[in-house]
Order: C-alpha cells, then sequence, then structure tokens
C-alpha cells in the first residue's frame, strides 16, 4: 500500500504515487524553461544539471558580472537561491536594515543570510504553483534584485574599501564582491568584482 501525504490544506490524501508524479511535472517545467532560456537568450550563458532535482542557470549581470540561480525542486516544494554578497566587512545593522526594507519591496524571492554570514536571495513556491511564467517572474525578480540593490549593498557593507579606493589608496586592489566563476563567495573583500 502506498503511503498517504496529507495536501497542504490538509482536507485530501495525495498518494506518493500523485506526489512524485507532480514532482516530475515542476521538473520538466523548470528545465524546459531553464533550456529554452539558454537556447534563445544572449543573457543566459549556463544550464546545468546535479542531479536529476537540482539544476543550476548562469545569467550575465549589469551590476555583477554573472549571478547563479541554483534551484532544487523537493517534494512540496521548488526552492531557489542566488549568491548575493559576501559576508560585509561593516555597517552590518545598517546593510540588514537595508536588505529588509527591500524584503518588503520584492516579489517571489527575499534576503537571507547564510550560516557564513554571506547574503543570498532566496524562495520557494509550492510545486502546484511551478509554471513557465512563474518561473519567468522568480527568474526576473532575482535579476532585478542583483541589478537594482548589490552595489548600493556593497557601498554599505564595505564602505572603508570604498573610501580608500576614492581617495586612491587602494587603486591596485580588486573590489569586492560576487566571488569565483561557479558563483560561490570568494569571502574576502579583495573577492574580483569587474564591473563596478
Amino acid at each position: 500500500m502506498p503511503d498517504i501525504i496529507l495536501s497542504r490544506t490538509g482536507s485530501e490524501t495525495v498518494s506518493e504515487e500523485a506526489r512524485k508524479a507532480l514532482k516530475d511535472r515542476s521538473t520538466a517545467v523548470l528545465v524546459d524553461y531553464l533550456k529554452a532560456r539558454l537556447a534563445d537568450s544572449e543573457d543566459v550563458v549556463a544550464f546545468e544539471s546535479d542531479g536529476p532535482y537540482r539544476h543550476m542557470v548562469r545569467i550575465s549581470g549589469r551590476s555583477k558580472d554573472f549571478l547563479t540561480i541554483w534551484f532544487e525542486v523537493g517534494d512540496r516544494t521548488l526552492s531557489y537561491e542566488c549568491y548575493f554578497m559576501p559576508d560585509p566587512e561593516e555597517n552590518h545593522e545598517e546593510l540588514y536594515r537595508y536588505l529588509l526594507m527591500k524584503n518588503f519591496e520584492i516579489y517571489g524571492c527575499h534576503f537571507s543570510l547564510a550560516s557564513d554570514h554571506d547574503v543570498f536571495l532566496t524562495g520557494q513556491i509550492p510545486l502546484e504553483a511551478v509554471t513557465e511564467e512563474e518561473v519567468d517572474r522568480i527568474v526576473g525578480s532575482i535579476y532585478y534584485c542583483c541589478d537594482a540593490y548589490f552595489k548600493p549593498a556593497l557601498r554599505i557593507g564595505f564602505a572603508s574599501y570604498f573610501r580608500r579606493r576614492e581617495s586612491g589608496a587602494d587603486s591596485g586592489k580588486e573590489e569586492p564582491g560576487e566571488g569565483d566563476a561557479t558563483g560561490e563567495a570568494a569571502g574576502q573583500p579583495e573577492a574580483v568584482e569587474q564591473s563596478l
């Protein structure tokens, strides 16, 4: 006898086979959307899968050189995350206040802190809500947040660096930023961010 799983409302039961079918349908919608964007958009530069339910898309940015969004299809939700910036050197309270205020304005994602204090954009939606249009809105929202809020956030979290740079004291050093080519944080204020 298959396992019985309560639905989100608790009013009906869903068999494990039905839950797996929903997970597979959601995965197919996500993968088809990401592959189509890779084929038809100059800004989408990579798509990779890390197992059947974990997928990554890498997009050229304007404020950041690249943004990497990881999607994971779970039993009930589609979760996603995008590295935003390294742990700030200073002005933590001011930066977190700024990001929390932006959380109020944005759709489909929110700013979050990882255990190492790096900042990510994260979110999740129920599998029932996974459509090509909704995935497009999520990708667009994450892209917008990186484009609109990355430079102001860096200037708050690395204010001393930018003051030294503007005065010419750090003219030979690299800027704080987005991390290495995998999209993971370098975790150092000297991490490369070419487009500032």
